[in-house]
């Protein structure tokens, strides 16, 4: 087990795979990994108040391994952030369970969802 504060999971993820078994990182999952970390961490954000030196290290190797630079780095976390919160092709159930939180105790469950609205 690994207990490290740092702004991603996935950033321990990519540490852990480069450190024991860098073979198994191919173009896919360091896209998978990459984005978790742009999207956790705000792009890296100071003012979010998540971001670890680790974080900055994952996404510099990420980068060069997809042989990315970092001016597209913006591009690619608004790309996910616009793509997570577009909810066109979802139906009204879809809606609801997307965000949805259950929490149960003392045989009660109550389940809370957000709606994304434009105001």
């Amino acid at each position: 087990m690994i207990v490290e504060p740092v702004g991603s999971c996935s950033t321990l993820v990519t540490n852990e795979i480069v450190k024991k078994n860098s073979e198994a990182l191919d173009e896919d999952l360091s896209n998978l990994l990459y984005g978790t970390i742009l999207v956790d961490t705000v792009n890296l954000s100071e003012s979010a108040n998540r971001t670890t030196t680790k974080d900055v290290e994952m996404i510099e190797f990420l980068e060069k391994f997809l042989n990315i630079g970092k001016a597209k780095r913006a591009a690619v976390f608004e790309e996910l952030i616009t793509a997570k919160s577009d909810v066109s092709s979802l139906n009204s159930e879809q809606i609801f369970r997307k965000d949805l939180k259950v929490v149960e105790a003392n045989n009660i469950c109550v389940a809370v969802s957000s709606v994304p609205q434009l105001v």
